[in-house]
């Protein structure tokens, strides 16, 4: 019904579109659009590769900004010590981690993925992925919070508030935020979703990779080892966005995982080309 209210009435000025950015607006910021299907039984995702953006001016300066020089080629900080424990995060850390040249990498795990190694390495590198509990605060959506591991200051315990990402210099291509709800926040007429998705872009990240409610842990193990095929294969130059669709496409296809739980509650933010 929704692809029949939402796409369709455009499908002769789509003809032949492989590729859709949307700006959405007021409650459409919380669709996945992924899962809309259209008559042929078809999911979105499995036609189209899909990005979204709060405005096209937005989406013009994260183009614009684009770097190509980096001193590392990935940071990965998971499963940082929590009354509830992420054991596939640390999984998924470290079979990420082996996809990126060894000298140019930085991996953190347990008590080791600090918000300190966030601040001190997050402005030089080119990939970011953060597979961690956050926090969403819907009276201040600015200050939900990834929670990493405090650096053992009295003033630290941890938390990194979207304002404080805000606040930093990134160069990122890409910033994966593997943890729940992080595309969500409140809706703001003319400038998007705020909240903790909104930061990385804010800072200067080309694009980030979200989620838009508690994503189950094992399958985001598989959704995100398989983007990280995508963007890492040998010989292969296609753009973020055609990796995002893959990994989803990869991630549906595989046995259990098919419903649009498992698979439609990413969205890439931002610069998918």
């Amino acid at each position: 019904h929704l692809h029949t209210l939402l796409i369709a009435p455009d499908r002769t000025a789509l003809a032949g579109t492989d590729s859709l950015v949307i700006s959405p607006d007021g409650a459409l910021w919380e669709l996945p659009f992924a899962a809309l299907m259209d008559s042929g039984g078809r999911y979105l995702i499995e036609t189209h590769r899909l990005s979204i953006t709060p405005s096209f001016t937005a989406l013009y300066e994260m183009h614009k900004n684009r770097h190509e020089k980096w001193r590392l080629d990935l940071l990965a900080l998971g499963a940082p010590p929590s009354d509830i424990p992420l054991p596939d995060a640390v999984r998924e850390v470290s079979e990420i981690r082996v996809k990126y040249p060894t000298g140019r990498s930085v991996e953190r795990t347990g008590a080791r993925a600090t918000a300190e190694e966030f601040r001190r390495n997050a402005p030089f590198a080119r990939v970011i992925h953060v597979a961690a509990h956050a926090e969403l605060n819907n009276v201040d959506p600015l200050y939900s919070s990834l929670r990493l591991a405090p650096a053992g200051s009295p003033d630290d315990d941890g938390s990194l508030t979207a304002r404080e990402i805000m606040s930093m210099h990134l160069t990122a291509d890409i910033v994966i935020l593997s943890a729940c709800e992080t595309a969500l926040g409140q809706a703001r007429p003319g400038e998007g979703m705020m909240g903790m998705g909104w930061a990385p872009s804010a800072a200067g990240a080309s694009s980030a990779v979200l989620s838009q409610w508690k994503i189950d842990s094992a399958s985001a193990k598989t959704f995100m080892i398989a983007l990280h095929d995508r963007l890492t294969a040998s010989g292969v130059r296609e753009s973020r966005a055609q990796s995002f669709r893959l990994s989803g496409v990869r991630q549906m296809q595989s046995p259990g995982l098919r419903h649009p739980f498992y698979w439609a509650g990413y969205v890439l933010w931002g610069d998918g080309s």
